[in-house]
């Protein structure tokens, strides 16, 4: 089954992120993942044989959980995601860069 990356959110301290995927019968998940490739926003997912495909590629990701999509749970894991990025994608500089669970930015900031 195909799922169509609607918003994002990740969370520094786990390493993790969130993604709202929707399937082609607008079937709504909040899908908590851990990996080296980020779910971006349009990004295509399908779960096959040989993993995670994104995009037409395979990708090391690990669905950790999915959760029926709700506004009231998305709003609760954006609300304890603790990344600058999530609130401003377009961020540079990241103040909590030296305390983030990830190798390299999901937004693109450096260090300040």
């Amino acid at each position: 089954m195909n799922w169509n990356i609607q918003k994002f959110i990740v969370c520094p301290d786990t390493g993790t992120m969130y993604s709202l995927a929707v399937s082609a019968k607008n079937l709504q998940m909040i899908l908590w993942c851990k990996g080296d490739y980020f779910l971006r926003q349009g990004s295509v997912m399908d779960s096959t044989p040989f993993g995670m495909v994104v995009n037409g590629k395979v990708r090391k990701i690990q669905v950790l959980h999915a959760f029926p999509y709700s506004l009231s749970l998305w709003d609760y894991f954006k609300q304890r995601t603790l990344c600058p990025g999530n609130e401003m994608p377009e961020l540079r500089r990241c103040p909590r860069q030296t305390v983030c669970a990830f190798q390299l930015c999901p937004y693109g900031a450096q260090e300040t």
